[in-house]
């Protein structure tokens, strides 16, 4: 018993030993107007403004899941573009969303405020961007369709204050506290989202290729009907053909 205990311990000490951290991919910078580098976890985001209230009018205590990874690209005056999600299982392209016509800001933490995946749109990624102009929030999905229209209530110069993604009873929910025109506290909408926030397996690996197909064919030989692939030929009930 204890000579087996000892070469249980050898072996995981070996293994131990031989685990290495090891460099998955060395991705190259194709853009570097923006002020945030490509390739980042959509979590980013959310945790970015999860923990900078100096920056973030919206607060999400939940973990939103997005399986991405994502990049932004900026035009020369350093405003968004467009952000890219990119597969992480063979870093392929997802979906690029246009982003110049909605007026964002200069500062990625100014202008987007939370990425999903399952959550604001059903078995899509979606964001809440901020409008510089008139100070909106606007949940679009991965397609650039507009979802919802939040306005953001500004009295005397002063901003409304912070919006809430929870999860409540295994549901989404978007709590908004609102003013009147006096700038007096108003009401306070509570929205539910569509998606429960899943996120499947063929989310996960969107890109991911499938296994090869091989071609197969049927022949007649010798009397039978035999069926001939690329490396073999079999008989109609699985049998090898030497």
């Amino acid at each position: 018993m204890k000579k087996s205990i000892f070469i249980l311990a050898a072996l995981l000490t070996t293994t131990f030993a031989n685990a290495q951290i090891t460099l998955e991919r060395s991705l190259p910078v194709e853009d570097a107007t923006a002020d945030i580098p490509p390739y980042l976890p959509c979590s980013f985001i959310n945790y970015i403004q999860k923990v900078n209230k100096t920056y973030s009018e919206l607060y999400v205590p939940s973990e939103l899941p997005c399986p991405f990874y994502f990049k932004i690209t900026a035009n020369e005056n350093d405003r968004i573009q467009n952000i890219t999600f990119i597969n992480p299982n063979d870093f392929s392209i997802y979906k690029t969303l246009d982003l110049s016509g909605y007026n964002l800001g200069r500062l990625f933490y100014e202008s987007i405020f939370a990425i999903s995946y399952n959550v604001f749109a059903v078995d899509k990624i979606a964001l809440i961007i901020k409008e510089e102009s008139t100070y909106d929030f606007l949940i679009i999905d991965e397609d650039g369709v507009v979802l919802q229209r939040i306005h953001n209530y500004v009295s005397n110069g002063q901003k409304m204050g912070v919006l809430v993604i929870e999860k409540m009873n295994d549901q989404w929910k978007l709590i908004v506290p609102t003013k009147d025109n006096n700038g007096d506290r108003a009401t306070v909408d509570i929205y539910s989202f569509p998606g429960d926030g899943s996120v499947p397996q063929a989310a996960q690996a969107v890109s991911t290729p499938s296994s090869p197909k091989r071609s197969a064919r049927k022949i007649a030989r010798d009397g039978q009907v035999l069926v001939q692939t690329d490396n073999n030929t079999y008989t109609l009930t699985g049998a090898e053909v030497k």
